[in-house]
Order: structure tokens, then C-alpha cells, then sequence
């Protein structure tokens, strides 16, 4: 019985593979409707997900698995720097925000 050779393996592999994910883009405002907002309408960040990972950050279950795995509390300071970063850019005038496209 023959066996394909290592190289055309690799290759049906890397042919199997999924495509990446497409890259991170700032969340939108929509209108009523539920239609996605014109390019020209001011986009909007939302912080939600900064605050709610500070919030999971100083949660107890996340304190005592930080404190088993590397033997200190979470000092959330990362977390506190998101928020303050997606804050400070919401209260930001939509002329001094620059969207970057990836």
C-alpha cells in the first residue's frame, strides 16, 4: 500500500485549514430600523466590555484563581487602563478621534 508522500500531506492539510479571522473593527451604531449606520455617520465606542472585564477582574472566583496560579491578587491595572483609554476616547470630539482601518 502506498503512502502520499509528507509533502502533498502538508499541503491537504494547509488546503483543510480555516481562514483567519478577520481583523477587530469598532462597534457601530445602528439606526432604528436595525440597518447598518452610513460611513458617514459618527461611529461610537462602546466600553462596555472594558468595564465588564474590570468588573470580572475584581470578582472573587477571579482573585483566588489568580492567587492559586501565581500566588498574588490581580491588581486589575490593566483593566483600569482600558477602561480610562475607551472612556477618554468617547468623550473625545469625533474631529480629534482618528479611525485606524486595518
Amino acid at each position: 500500500m502506498d503512502h502520499p508522500p509528507k509533502e502533498a500531506a502538508a499541503a491537504a492539510a494547509a488546503a483543510a485549514a480555516p481562514a483567519p479571522a478577520p481583523a477587530p473593527t469598532t462597534n457601530v451604531n445602528s439606526s432604528s430600523s436595525g440597518l447598518a449606520a452610513p460611513q458617514d455617520q459618527v461611529r461610537r465606542v462602546s466600553c462596555t466590555k472594558c468595564f465588564d472585564a474590570l468588573w470580572f477582574c475584581y470578582s472573587p472566583f477571579h482573585q483566588m484563581q489568580q492567587y492559586y496560579r501565581y500566588g498574588e491578587f490581580d491588581t486589575c491595572f490593566g483593566k483600569w487602563n482600558a477602561l480610562f483609554d475607551c472612556l477618554s476616547l468617547k468623550t473625545k470630539k469625533s474631529s480629534e478621534v482618528q479611525v485606524w482601518r486595518f
